[in-house]
């Protein structure tokens, strides 16, 4: 090798080692920060809260997707990237409630000998640390299924906060409306929440207009904005509950998993009357979703 090859390989090793060494300090100073200044304490304003849009994947194929790369390193906190997964279905160890017995089969058992529950509000019930979904009469389990999340979710434990950032959104919630979507039967949530637009609100998200026509959407059963930059259409449906590949929704396989989950949805709210003799409006099934 001649002198003059000698020093352009010695230049292409050195410029390599400094490009490493900078772009490691960068991470290192920035600690990935928040997509917006609104965030730039560092701290999670929904996580904070106790209790426990369609996307690209939906009817729209719209909204909730991202239109481009950027900032998308933001949403990860670098200490919470980790290569131990949580426990899930796929493992042996972690069985499911029910999980090989027909969901019809199981009802019918309710109807003949435990009646009584029957009567309790319907609920959904996901959690995501460890990637389940459960059915349940009241606080009753009757049967549980894998499920597979957001994108990200395996690199970053957060609630939904803004359109784009691959999040699936905590809280309660109801069932707006099912249909026959891109990923099968599907069933939209109502995201956001009055309390995820109270957030959005905060932080400049969203106007005080858009938080009134949230809140009164939610306040009647109706189906809140879901073109806002808080993201929305946000789903149950099928297309495949082994891993996290959505962007926001929570999948599951369609048969029979899926099937039975649509089947065992109730749209929309009832009118009940509480102890002080004030009607309100109660979801007939409630979806929660925890971290």
């Amino acid at each position: 090798m001649d002198l003059y090859n000698k020093l352009v390989l010695g230049f292409f090793i050195t410029s390599c080692a400094s490009t490493a060494t900078n772009t490691s300090e960068t991470y290192k100073q920035h600690d990935l920060a928040p997509q917006v200044s609104a965030y730039s304490s560092g701290q999670d304003p929904i996580s904070t809260t106790p209790n426990p849009g369609i996307s690209s994947e939906g009817k729209q194929d719209s909204f909730d997707g991202v239109s481009s790369n950027e900032g998308l390193e933001s949403v990860i906190k670098k200490e919470e990237i980790t290569e131990e997964k949580p426990k899930t279905f796929q493992d042996k160890d972690v069985p499911l409630h029910n999980g090989n017995v027909p969901l019809q089969e199981i009802l019918m058992v309710y109807k003949l000998k435990k009646p009584q529950f029957l009567k309790d509000q319907r609920r959904i019930v996901v959690y995501k640390k460890r990637r389940e979904l459960g059915l349940y009469f009241g606080n009753e389990l009757i049967k549980q299924y894998p499920v597979g999340l957001a994108f990200l979710s395996s690199f970053s434990k957060y609630d939904k906060r803004m359109e784009g950032d691959h999040q699936t959104p905590e809280g309660e919630f109801r069932l707006v409306y099912g249909f026959q979507g891109k990923y099968g039967k599907s069933l939209l949530i109502s995201y956001p929440t009055n309390r995820h637009a109270k957030i959005g609100l905060d932080y400049g998200l969203i106007n005080k207009s858009t938080y009134q026509r949230i809140a009164y959407a939610n306040d009647h059963c109706l189906e809140p904005p879901q073109n806002t930059k808080m993201g929305g259409n946000i789903l149950i449906h099928g297309g495949g509950g082994r891993e996290d590949w959505t962007n926001g929704c929570i999948a599951l396989d369609d048969k029979p998993d899926m099937d039975e989950i649509y089947s065992f949805g109730r749209i929309g709210c009832s009118p009940v009357r509480d102890s002080a003799g004030k009607v309100k409006l109660v979801p007939n099934t409630l979806v929660v979703i925890n971290p």
